[in-house]
């Protein structure tokens, strides 16, 4: 990924790619002179040549500084592609629900009834879809206003220590960000004396929405995509392809709400009427069943069997688990909607769920120790 920005009233051009077993960040100066960082090191070369560059303390503010500003403008332009092209695939969708109601004349109640099925999930992807928007733009406000933490020793050992050394490792550098910076501020809400039952803690947990979509949505229907033309599933005349109704496109976007019913039939999901409550409610009466046997044909399931035993990822054994992992994503999926749908509210008990989904706790592994470490 490759970014542009300006710096103390210099254009600076910046790159994040793989070098070895890790990510390097290089800063490239109008003069051509290049600051190349490795991720997790305390030192830097810069020169024009990497065999005669020289080594740096990147601790040095004038370094520091500048790498902030780097990883921002990086970040902003993984936002920028990410939602860039949602426009398109909600005009697509309202396209399909129009072809859908003309589709037919008169019909059958049971088609009626699927006609109807088929247009309430079309709108309510339409409506995630835009909520996730305002979920990263919410995160890119933030940035641009300097609140994105560094790698604080204090941060990364508290998060390492509940995900462990090889989740962390395999983390994509945004993601490693976005965790920092949700762990800061929920200690900030936290600490802060005018705290009460109704805190809103939404700022807290932007980065760990963001997280599992990068982490496990976006691999997923990548890969996906592509195991589906390797394996001539999919004409390369079509331009995209539906799975259980979802669009699939070489450079499609997807949310949460995507996945859980191309894994399972019926899964756990957090009653609506506890949403609504500050306080948390009883562990054993805070979920419903939801099924949705009509929504994926059972080809399509199988599809995504099929591709998951093939598929050489940590991610492939956990997502056949099947119902469970479905129930987890979908939970994600209803608490991340509350932070981009104001006027609703992230209550304490709800960030701490949210936490422990994603992250994990003392009696519970989250996503990311279930994908690395099972």
């Amino acid at each position: 990924m490759k970014a542009e920005f300006q710096y103390d009233k210099r254009h600076y051009t910046c790159s994040l790619s793989q070098f070895g077993s890790c990510q390097e960040l290089r800063i490239k100066n109008p003069d051509g002179l290049v600051l190349a960082v490795k991720q997790g090191y305390k030192t830097g070369l810069l020169g024009k040549k990497r065999e005669e560059a020289k080594q740096v303390d990147i601790s040095q503010p004038r370094f520091d500084n500048l790498i902030q500003a780097a990883i921002k403008a990086l970040q902003l332009e993984e936002l920028k592609q990410k939602f860039g092209e949602k426009n398109q695939e909600i005009t697509n969708l309202h396209r399909q629900i129009y072809i859908l109601k003309q589709e037919f004349g008169p019909i059958s109640n049971q088609h009626m009834q699927q006609l109807q099925e088929r247009y309430t999930f079309l709108e309510g992807r339409e409506k995630e879809i835009k909520q996730r928007e305002a979920l990263a733009a919410q995160l890119q406000s933030k940035l641009i206003d300097g609140c994105s933490p560094s790698f604080s020793e204090v941060i990364t050992t508290k998060i390492v220590e509940e995900i462990g050394n090889k989740a962390w490792a395999n983390l994509n550098y945004s993601s490693k960000r976005e965790l920092s910076y949700s762990y800061e501020q929920y200690k900030l809400l936290s600490t802060n004396n005018s705290q009460t039952s109704l805190t809103d803690y939404s700022e807290a947990a932007i980065g760990l929405c963001l997280v599992a979509e990068r982490e496990v949505i976006l691999p997923f229907f990548k890969n996906l995509y592509k195991f589906m033309l390797k394996n001539r599933l999919l004409p390369l005349s079509l331009l995209s392809f539906e799975i259980g109704g979802i669009p699939l496109e070489a450079q499609g976007k997807y949310t949460i709400g995507d996945l859980p019913p191309l894994l399972s039939d019926k899964w756990k999901i957090l009653r609506e009427d506890y949403l609504k409550q500050s306080q948390r409610p009883n562990r054993s009466d805070m979920y419903d069943i939801v099924a949705v046997k009509n929504r994926v044909s059972q080809r399509d399931r199988q599809l995504v069997k099929h591709f998951l035993l093939q598929w050489s990822n940590p991610l492939s054994s956990w997502l056949a688990t099947g119902e469970p992992v479905a129930s987890i994503l979908d939970q994600i999926r209803q608490l991340c909607d509350r932070i981009a749908d104001p006027p609703q509210v992230l209550y304490l008990w709800q960030f701490r769920k949210l936490w422990s989904l994603i992250i994990g706790g003392m009696s519970r592994k989250g996503i990311l120790q279930k994908i690395y470490t099972d």
